[in-house]
């Protein structure tokens, strides 16, 4: 198994942060303490139907503006510190810089070079409380998105996949492993929002990958692997 030595993804938010403006960090750290995170996004319609792996759904952070998520996987099953911290039936899904001003597919696929977020494990409640909208579906084995979990509780935790399942390589891109619901993906793009305010500009072309997600995948090279 592989493992890291240190938290390395709370120094990549770190790295990240303390090159911002002190305004941007002054609004990053009063989002930190907020403590309900779901008027992020605005409601948009209510779904019973499951989501299913390859759907793409969108999500409503600005009133008219849409970003598309997509479904990775769904199904997950995962168990942490057992009896205390536990999930079942979980879904991992991303958010990416497409945007639209319309209730549609249109020509959006996911790939790691639109990544707004990064893939995320949360409970299947945004479809059902009308945060998260369905407009299609993709074939799941076209969808090609390089991603493990990394517990950050534990010194020298593996890096697992979204079964639990130890990885023998590192992954493109690095995840926190924890389970959350509407307001984790709420939190996540508005972090981005302030960040990158041009994101919701219609008229701006994102470059392609993200950059502020690139920065961060090449900072993470440089930390050193371990046999655990």
């Amino acid at each position: 198994m592989l493992c890291f030595n240190e938290n390395v993804l709370l120094a990549a938010r770190q790295h990240r942060h303390k090159q911002l403006p002190q305004a941007i960090q002054d609004q990053l750290q009063a989002l930190k303490e907020k403590r309900i995170m779901t008027d992020e996004l605005l409601f948009i319609k209510r779904k019973n139907a499951p989501p299913k792996k390859g759907d793409i759904f969108l999500v409503q952070p600005q009133e008219g503006v849409y970003f598309y998520g997509c479904v990775l996987d769904t199904e997950v099953s995962l168990e942490m510190n057992p009896g205390v911290f536990d999930w079942r039936n979980a879904i991992v899904v991303a958010l990416f810089v497409d945007k639209t001003k319309e209730l549609t597919l249109g020509k959006f696929f996911p790939s790691e070079n639109n990544l707004l977020t990064l893939p995320q494990i949360v409970i299947p409640s945004g479809w059902r409380r009308g945060y998260f909208f369905t407009v299609g579906h993709v074939d799941p084995s076209e969808i090609v998105i390089d991603y493990g979990f990394v517990e950050i509780t534990k010194v020298s935790a593996p890096i697992l996949d979204s079964r639990g399942q130890a990885l023998d390589r590192v992954p493109r891109h690095l995840v926190v492993l924890a389970c959350g619901d509407v307001g984790a993906v709420a939190v996540n793009i508005t972090r981005e929002l302030i960040m990158s305010p041009w994101l919701l500009d219609f008229d701006v072309t994102p470059p392609a990958p993200y950059p502020p997600l690139q920065a961060q995948t090449e900072y993470l090279c440089s930390f050193p692997v371990t046999e655990c």
